[in-house]
């Protein structure tokens, strides 16, 4: 789906937070969710900390998206 990395490296004194997000889409609209998705992650990518996100579609139920921002 989406992945972005802003390619600053942590100081060697900090660990990565891992944040995981279970999101829940209604039926029908996961096209709009992955669309209105393209332009959230710039907001994401910006805030202070970030290393870099991935958003994943669930393949065994409609409307499953799993997201994980590396901090």
């Amino acid at each position: 789906m989406s992945k972005a990395n802003n390619n600053q490296p942590k100081p060697k004194n900090q660990e990565t937070i891992l944040e995981v997000a279970i999101l829940s889409i209604k039926k029908g609209l996961s096209k709009d969710f992955e669309r209105s998705f393209e332009k959230a992650q710039n907001i994401i990518s910006s805030m202070k900390g970030y290393v870099s996100h991935d958003l994943k579609k669930c393949i065994e139920q409609e409307g499953k998206y799993i997201l994980l921002v590396n901090w």
